[in-house]
């Protein structure tokens, strides 16, 4: 008895076109996503995001205050660089961030400064500066209506967050 052959004997071993289109496809979408994984973050996008969480932060802690009838307060620790409020909880801000800030000289204790916002929806007032590489960005609390302003700074040129 004779066995057929599973294949043609006209028909070779190996892969076709379209497998290896598409095995190289695949091996093209993995390479391009480990690029972006393995790709370190930018300085400018880092600083962006820590600049808008904080005054996030600041603009719900200034709704608080007014809405609870009752003072709020945002507090710095610059040495463990960290902030708090009764609204958002602790926030952490990279080590590498240098942070310069200017508030009323009631609000600070040693390594500490705060700013307070009232019920009426004013505020302590200040002004905090975040540094990350070359890249800047400035808060600044108005005193009289305790509105944030939060601004990315390049090259001399400011972008309003």
């Amino acid at each position: 008895m004779k066995r057929r052959p599973l294949r043609p004997a006209s028909r070779r071993g190996g892969f076709t076109m379209l497998e290896m289109l598409v095995a190289l496809a695949v091996l093209a979408l993995a390479g391009a996503m480990a690029a972006q994984l393995l790709r370190p973050r930018s300085p400018r996008l880092r600083l962006e995001a820590v600049t808008r969480a904080v005054c996030a932060t600041l603009r719900a802690a200034r709704s608080h205050a007014i809405a609870a009838d009752a003072p709020a307060v945002v507090a710095f620790d610059l040495a463990a660089k960290t902030y708090s409020s009764p609204v958002g909880g602790l926030g952490r801000l990279p080590r590498e961030i240098a942070i310069r800030m200017n508030i009323a000289q009631d609000e600070t204790r040693g390594a500490v400064g705060a700013i307070r916002f009232f019920p009426t929806g004013g505020a302590t007032g200040g002004d905090i500066q975040l540094a990350l590489g070359a890249a800047r960005a400035n808060i600044s609390v108005n005193w009289l209506t305790g509105g944030t302003a939060c601004a990315l700074v390049s090259g001399g040129a400011a972008a309003s967050l």
